[in-house]
């Protein structure tokens, strides 16, 4: 896998995004911020998205697509930081990283009030 630094503080990398033909694959570019993968590394943010994507409710089924929704407007952040497969560690740094954008934030962001609805429920689940 090659990666690229851009200036904005993003890693530059090819996702593979499924098989075309026997030994031939699609593969899209994407743009990770490198805060992202400092909460954990690149397969388990993949790993996540399949779960989140067989799960009910709106995940959008392009892994790139989901980065940049998720970056921009915390879409699928409620349900990602209540995932089984994350493991305390994990968890507390996605929820630090997206109140951190949802602070930074002058929008409105879809997923905002579903985010912080679902912090609080974990923190009474304790």
């Amino acid at each position: 896998m090659e990666l690229e630094w851009t200036e904005q503080n993003k890693i530059k990398l090819w996702v593979q995004q499924g098989v075309i033909e026997k030994d031939t694959y699609y593969s899209m570019e994407c743009e990770m911020p490198v805060s992202f993968l400092e909460c954990m590394p690149l397969y388990k943010w993949q790993y996540c998205h399949e779960l989140l994507v067989k799960q009910k409710g709106y995940c959008d089924l392009v892994f790139v697509q989901f980065i940049e929704e998720l970056e921009e407007h915390l879409q699928c952040s409620s349900t990602l930081i209540k995932l089984s497969c994350l493991d305390e560690a994990e968890r507390k740094d996605l929820i630090k990283l997206f109140t951190k954008i949802l602070k930074k934030s002058e929008l409105f962001l879809v997923g905002a009030d579903a985010f912080l609805q679902s912090v609080e429920e974990l923190k009474t689940n304790k």
